[in-house]
């Protein structure tokens, strides 16, 4: 599984949509931090509580697909 960087590409990126008034849900178990990755604070969990009490929303991606199967069962 091909995983993004989240202080650099992924709050780069949620950071610009927020200019655009994008409003963005970063899946947290769908990112992942390389740099200090072992350390007691890192810059993944630095980078999503920035995006959670600034510029959207986090959630882990089984919430996000179960909600999705939800709003197409709903549709049908």
């Amino acid at each position: 599984m091909h995983r993004a960087t989240t202080s650099i590409c992924v709050e780069s990126t949620v950071r610009d949509a927020t200019f655009r008034d994008y409003r963005c849900i970063v899946l947290r178990d769908c990112t992942t931090e390389l740099i200090a990755a072992d350390a007691p604070r890192s810059n993944h969990e630095a980078s999503l509580l920035a995006i959670e009490l600034l510029f959207g929303w986090t959630a882990d991606s089984e919430a996000v697909i179960g909600a999705l199967a939800e709003q197409r069962a709903a549709a049908e």
